[in-house]
């Protein structure tokens, strides 16, 4: 019994743990987005040039919205529904936020 609360707890953990490291190098690239954006004073994000483009610097965020979608999906919970639309509310953010950026 013990074992099973112990591996149930260190799971969590890690969840929590891989959650938020992805949410930090979310915000730190959005971050240095931004201040590529104002140093080079761009128009529209060229994808042939070598400065990070709006995509790019949301990776992490996808990459947690995903995992998020992924245990949803596989795990049913309470407020499944909302939580999922809050992830699909997140993914839009995302797409208006860049046409936000380009104009």
């Amino acid at each position: 019994m013990v074992f099973v609360w112990t591996r149930e707890s260190v799971g969590k953990l890690g969840e929590q743990i891989a959650y938020t490291v992805l949410l930090i190098i979310g915000a730190f690239r959005l971050k240095s987005y931004m201040l590529l954006k104002e140093q080079a004073k761009w128009t529209i994000d060229d994808p042939l040039d070598d400065q990070m483009d709006f995509y790019s610097a949301f990776i992490p965020v996808f990459v947690f919205i995903g995992l998020f979608i992924f245990k949803k999906v596989l795990i049913k919970g309470s407020n499944d529904i909302i939580r999922l639309g809050i992830a699909k509310s997140a993914i839009a953010l995302a797409v208006v936020t860049e046409t936000y950026f380009d104009s």
